[in-house]
């Protein structure tokens, strides 16, 4: 069974083709996601202050997350042996696949939510970070998947469906005022993320004095990708942007990353899209 799954999850489309930025695929999962939000928003809106219904919504969009989840992570640790036997192990592949971005932070914060969901403040809090940054990381990624569009069909599809699921979820909360944006709503947000960084840089510390300590070992995880032990990938983001006239050590983009992510990121984008979406809706 794990051989035939790894077979079917592992094909690439026909003759190495791979769906491109703004091309008709992109533009089918940009409007499946808006058409999707739309008829959930609307069937759902007589309901939408019944407590239930959010709690169920965030259930469904948890369970058929970790599903898709767990296939990536099943296919990221299949491999053949010299004989052609499949056998499953997580090996070389922890530094860039381990599921602990900020894109899966939904997977992690939704439980908290659903577990905390008859509280009065904890859920608030959760629930705004939960909106915030899944509309941020969805929408940013569904409108500009770059690398994440590749020839193998389950990659394109898992990306699409997950931050199909990220803006979905964002949206339909924010359309049902059930999360309401203003600065109240960012700085409790922000507040949750700024936890979650510090979390992460004690735990990266933890898990490099438990590893090999070596940069090169690709079984050593970097939760959110910022080890300030480790190279993170951003790094050539930002020598490609300067022409190669700035760079960061690991350290340094550790501790930029809240500014990079807070300012730069999520207020100017969602600021712009969410003022001219209300001035829409309330015209």
């Amino acid at each position: 069974m794990g051989a035939e799954l790894h077979k079917t999850l592992s094909k690439g489309f026909y003759d190495g083709w791979k769906p491109k930025i703004g091309s008709s695929f992109h533009l089918i999962v940009i409007f499946t996601t808006l058409l999707i939000t739309i008829l959930i928003s609307t069937i759902l809106w007589k309901h939408r202050k019944n407590p239930k219904t959010i709690f169920y919504f965030l259930l469904v969009v948890w369970v058929f997350t970790i599903v898709i989840e767990s296939l990536k992570q099943f296919e990221m640790g299949s491999h053949w042996d010299a004989n052609g036997k499949w056998f499953w192990k997580y090996s070389e592949v922890a530094r860039r696949t381990f599921p602990f971005t900020l894109c899966s932070m939904m997977i992690y914060f939704i439980p908290l939510y659903l577990a905390t969901y008859k509280t009065k403040k904890a859920k608030i809090w959760i629930l705004d970070f939960i909106t915030i940054f899944s509309l941020y990381g969805g929408m940013f990624v569904l409108i500009y998947p770059g690398y994440v569009f590749n020839n193998n069909i389950y990659t394109v599809y898992y990306t699409s469906f997950w931050h199909g699921s990220m803006t979905m979820l964002g949206l339909v909360l924010l359309i049902w005022r059930v999360t309401k944006y203003n600065w109240k709503t960012m700085l409790r947000a922000f507040t949750v993320f700024m936890c979650l960084w510090a979390f992460v840089g004690f735990a990266n510390e933890m898990i490099w004095q438990a590893s090999s300590k070596n940069i090169n070992d690709q079984n050593i995880p970097t939760l959110l990708q910022i080890s300030h032990r480790l190279p993170v990938h951003y790094d050539a983001l930002i020598k490609g942007a300067t022409k190669g006239k700035f760079n960061m050590t690991p350290l340094q983009f550790y501790f930029f990353y809240p500014i990079y992510t807070l300012f730069f990121n999520k207020y100017i984008f969602l600021s712009i899209w969410w003022n001219s979406t209300i001035t829409l809706w309330n015209n």
